[in-house]
């Protein structure tokens, strides 16, 4: 749905808002990144560490997967939530 390459704080914003909507609707997401090439640190900010913001890390773990990432999209994601669970 999204770009392959996710290098924008506006794409990220985007993404977090699509997935707001699905867990405020109780909604389980699966965070697919087939064909996702590379994710930049400001867009993974605005999507996982303001979705841990918002909801809380158990929140965020209880209605999100992820699936299909390459090894620089997992290092980015996991240093992002990391990160957001730290503060």
């Amino acid at each position: 749905e999204y770009s392959k390459n996710l290098g924008t704080r506006i794409v990220g914003r985007e993404i977090f808002e699509d997935i707001s909507k699905q867990i405020d609707n109780k909604q389980k997401v699966e965070l697919d990144f087939t064909n996702v090439d590379i994710i930049s640190d400001s867009c993974a900010d605005e999507i996982f560490r303001k979705l841990i913001e918002k909801y809380s890390f158990e929140t965020f773990k209880m209605f999100t997967t992820f699936s299909n990432y390459n090894p620089f999209v997992g290092r980015i994601i996991i240093n992002k939530i990391n990160y957001a669970i730290k503060k």
